[in-house]
């Protein structure tokens, strides 16, 4: 474990965006200990923040502790992605029916701009798969909402779909019809029709959510 501490904000949210960003980036494997004496020596600060960033950790669904054992780098099984991506399915679709409502010109001309980037993206190199601007799309869709409870909840699930990126591989031949699927919600979105983008984006997600499971390397 290599990691060093990011110099912003407080302390405590330094400690916490440092180990976070060690998690998501695979710098600190899943289901490691995290030692409370090893990572205060690592990142020189005292107990107290680190203590605080491991309980975010933990309120985030990035680590879990577990009594008389310690803190540990959540693994998620099978059933808690299948969990996750059903919870995800639901918001993000009450997510695209309400941006359908309260969309701007700006974050359309956002949206639009991805959209073009990521075509190119994929003409130059279609064995990638579907490049990682998928997050920006759809964090801009939820932020168009206007609900910011919802984006709340829906900010915070993330973080636990970046885990899952970790455990689940890519299938190349996905790229083009993930682009095609995130088009049809965003000329949804364009004609200000909340049913059909709420039903574009179901059946966006129902076939990402097939394709992770597919690859998933778990049991």
């Amino acid at each position: 474990m290599d990691i060093r501490l990011e110099n912003n904000s407080s302390l405590a949210d330094r400690v916490y965006s440092t180990l976070e960003q060690a998690i998501l980036s695979g710098r600190v494997e899943l289901g490691e200990r995290l030692l409370e004496k090893e990572l205060a020596e690592m990142l020189e600060v005292s107990r107290a923040p680190l203590r605080e960033a491991l309980k975010r950790l933990h309120y985030e669904g990035l680590a879990e502790t577990i009594p008389r054992r310690g803190t540990y780098v959540t693994k998620p099984s099978r059933k808690d992605v299948v969990d996750l991506l059903q919870v995800r399915e639901e918001l993000e679709c009450l997510a695209a029916r309400l941006a359908a409502e309260n969309i701007d010109e700006k974050n359309l001309r956002r949206l639009s701009d991805g959209l073009d980037r990521i075509n190119r993206m994929i003409k130059r190199n279609r064995k990638e798969g579907y490049p990682h601007h998928d997050i920006d799309f759809h964090q801009t869709v939820f932020q168009a909402s206007g609900n910011s409870k919802l984006q709340q909840v829906i900010s915070g699930m993330y973080s636990q779909l970046r885990v899952v990126r970790l455990i689940s591989g890519r299938q190349a031949s996905r790229g083009p019809a993930a682009l095609h699927e995130h088009i049809a919600i965003f000329e949804a979105l364009k004609a200000r029709d909340a049913s059909a983008a709420e039903s574009m984006m179901r059946r966006h997600l129902q076939a990402s959510s097939q394709n992770i499971l597919d690859t998933l390397k778990i049991d």
